[in-house]
């Protein structure tokens, strides 16, 4: 059974002075949601975005949004991210340092538990999808392979899902 790939914009790479049009752009561009990644100075040295970032986003889209919550205690915080508009709250269980090592995790996890979904996120761009899709990978999160390129968001959204549907074309689960 082929898997369908989700592409998921990570607002992290953003021009925040046009958020509002970043947003829309990746929306009118394909995305499948966004994400908005929560960093609390703790459990990551960055800081980063708050509900309010996300009630801002849900403000300007319908597409399901996901607040990826690198913080420590991530239970004090679930409650107000579900009031500001997340549709999908992922707490971060464990931090990698290296995408090499990732698609082995992936298969071991696929192999393990074959009907869940398995997000990647970080480093994700038109070379490297083939590899987690190959491996299992069934959400791709991408923040400056969506925001960070010359040709414009959708085009960048449109490489990273050729990329992904290329690869899922060969992959049978």
């Amino acid at each position: 059974m082929k898997r369908q790939i989700e592409i998921v914009p990570s607002i992290l790479s953003a021009d925040l002075t046009r958020l509002g049009e970043q947003v829309r752009a990746a929306a009118e561009g394909g995305a499948d949601r966004i994400q908005v990644d929560v960093m609390d100075g703790h459990f990551v040295p960055n800081l980063t975005f708050g509900p309010g970032v996300v009630a801002a986003v849900r403000s300007v889209t319908d597409l399901p949004i996901e607040a990826h919550l690198m913080v420590e205690r991530p239970d004090l915080f679930i409650q107000s991210f579900a009031r500001a508009g997340a549709t999908v709250i992922i707490v971060q269980v464990e931090a990698t340092s290296s995408l090499p090592s990732s698609p082995n995790k992936i298969r071991r996890l696929r192999e393990v538990a074959p009907d869940v979904e398995i997000e990647v996120d970080g480093g994700i761009d038109p070379e490297t999808v083939p590899l987690v899709v190959a491996a299992g990978a069934t959400v791709l999160v991408a923040g400056s392979a969506v925001y960070g390129r010359k040709q414009g968001v959708a085009a960048a959204i449109k490489a990273l899902r050729d990329a992904a549907n290329t690869a899922s074309a060969g992959t049978r689960t």
